[in-house]
């Protein structure tokens, strides 16, 4: 019965990855990715621009952030200027 399961995950997930590719995302399994596209339809908005960036950079630009706050519970942020200097565009869609 598990192995049932997982080999349906497995199976669902290729096919996922194989839809993904049609529209011009490389990698489905990229954490957060399938996060932010299940968000984006619950909310219902538009995704225009995912970008990959290197975690190391997230976290030298969240401890900066939160170095500068004079808070004790801060958020950080991330604009999108911020990510086309610092990252590289996975997923463009030209629709949106």
């Amino acid at each position: 019965m598990i192995q049932k399961v997982i080999s349906e995950i497995v199976k669902l997930v290729r096919k996922a990855q194989e839809l993904a590719l049609s529209i011009g995302i490389p990698n489905i399994l990229q954490p957060g990715l399938v996060k932010e596209m299940i968000i984006s339809e619950i909310l219902p908005l538009k995704v225009k621009v995912i970008y990959e960036i290197q975690p190391i950079l997230l976290l030298k630009e969240a401890e900066g952030q939160l170095d500068r706050s004079r808070n004790r519970i801060s958020h950080v942020g991330f604009s999108e200027s911020w990510a086309k200097q610092n990252g590289k565009i996975v997923f463009q869609n030209k629709e949106a």
